[in-house]
């Protein structure tokens, strides 16, 4: 196949380029003549690159103070639509590209865990799409404090025990604590909005509160220090 390039004036040709015949003189035979379609090459659709980074790398289960992730979508022609931002076949939220961004602030109620999330950018008719390294994002468990005290009774009189209960995430845990001599629970009280208040037997006696969270996977227990009364 011989391809020629009649570039100078009048038709004359300053250039030749061949295919298929090194002696550049195929167009003098017609026994190399033949019959060349030339067709429309498919378009060619630009290619996207995602990148993820993250404000910080944890956040505590329930807590204001979340983790923001940050997608960048870069292409050869302009950006739009959506990123998901995944963690396994775990959809975690969405974002909207603005100038090529795409920002999640992670929810309050992600449950806790470690989680390797990455940016997923779908694409479209004129670019495709693409998805980012993951980035570890992990999510604690509230840390719960407990604290006891002890208004001792006097002889047939109970005493009065007040229970504290203060979690990391600036929330009121909800749950029951419990009351302990030794191994024994002698008293089982509601938390209501970080206190639990009820009486146990007067007398001499080393009580201790130990907080049980309605939601175990997300809340820490905690027990406070032991109280003697007498």
């Amino acid at each position: 196949m011989d391809f020629q390039v009649n570039d100078a004036s009048g038709g004359a040709r300053t250039s030749i380029h061949n295919w298929a015949d090194p002696t550049g003189a195929g167009y003098q035979s017609t026994a190399r003549w033949g019959v060349v379609r030339l067709v429309e090459a498919e378009p060619t659709i630009p290619s996207s690159t995602t990148t993820l980074t993250a404000s910080r790398s944890s956040q505590v289960f329930g807590s204001s103070s979340r983790v923001v992730l940050t997608a960048t979508v870069t292409a050869d022609v302009p950006v739009a639509g959506t990123v998901e931002f995944v963690s396994g076949t775990t959809v975690l939220g969405t974002g909207t590209l603005q100038g090529g961004t795409a920002t999640l602030r992670l929810p309050a109620s992600t449950p806790a865990g470690s989680y390797q999330v990455v940016a997923r950018f779908a694409g479209d008719a004129g670019v495709t799409g693409s998805e980012s390294a993951p980035v570890t994002v992990v999510v604690a468990k509230v840390t719960t404090t407990t604290g006891l005290t002890v208004t001792p009774g006097f002889l047939f009189i109970p005493s009065f025990a007040v229970v504290t209960v203060a979690a990391d995430n600036g929330k009121a845990p909800s749950g029951t604590v419990e009351i302990r001599e030794g191994g024994t629970v002698v008293k089982r009280l509601k938390v209501v909005l970080g206190i639990a208040v009820g009486t146990v037997p007067s007398g001499r006696h080393t009580y201790t509160a130990t907080f049980v969270p309605s939601d175990a996977a997300n809340v820490s227990a905690s027990t406070s220090a032991p109280v003697r009364t007498r």
